[in-house]
């Protein structure tokens, strides 16, 4: 039987396909930037997007419940927490990028290109930074 897409419930474990499309998404980014870029921020971004993805797939290992001992939902949440903040710093630095590209873009085609994909970009990590937070309150919920 099939359901309406307007009555679909949002899935518990979207958060993680979402955070590793979000790494993707980073990836094919970060490599238009110039190698010279590559310790200036470039590796730092990608450490801050590879530490989302492993922190959700964590988070996802530990299964909630109301009978679960509390340090196990702690730990749930501290690796839920962890993600929320990366995700939030990441957009700072993709706020941060994308000024300094503004002010002097050589290696993209042209305005649109990089304003196209960063655009994308940011969607990509507002839509995981929404569903993690919606796990963090679905869990408070289901954990009380």
């Amino acid at each position: 039987m099939s359901v309406y897409k307007s009555q679909q419930r949002k899935s518990a474990v979207k958060y993680v396909s979402e955070a590793r499309n979000f790494r993707v998404e980073t990836i094919r980014t970060m490599k238009h930037f110039p190698n010279s870029y590559r310790y200036i921020f470039v590796n730092k971004i990608l450490d801050l997007a590879s530490d989302i993805y492993i922190n959700c797939c964590k988070a996802n290992s530990i299964f909630v419940h109301k009978n679960m001992p509390e340090k196990d939902f702690e730990l749930r949440h501290r690796y839920l927490m962890l993600a929320y903040s990366g995700v939030c710093s990441l957009l700072c630095e993709i706020s941060f990028c994308y000024d300094y590209v503004n002010m002097g873009n050589n290696f993209f085609k042209n305005g649109y290109d990089y304003g196209k994909r960063f655009e994308q970009w940011t969607k990509s990590g507002n839509a995981v930074k929404s569903l993690i937070k919606g796990v963090i309150d679905s869990d408070k919920k289901n954990y009380k």
